[in-house]
């Protein structure tokens, strides 16, 4: 996890924002499952290509800024 921190540290973001996910199973033909809630996602991705991303309740300061 250090290293992966480390890592961060280094690198500029190039690309941050929401992301909506499907449930898993969702069937786009069947219009009930089109109403389904989606997940919503924050990410930030890294120029050495790390992925960093926080469910919508928890986005924070801290996701921007590495410890």
């Amino acid at each position: 996890m250090l290293e992966e921190a480390g890592a961060e540290i280094k690198a500029k973001p190039i690309y941050g924002g929401w992301l909506l996910l499907a449930p898993e199973g969702t069937d786009f033909d069947n219009p009930v499952h089109r109403s389904r809630k989606w997940q919503r996602r924050f990410f930030i991705l890294y120029e050495h290509g790390l992925l960093r991303y926080a469910l919508d309740e928890m986005v924070s300061e801290s996701i921007f800024s590495p410890e």
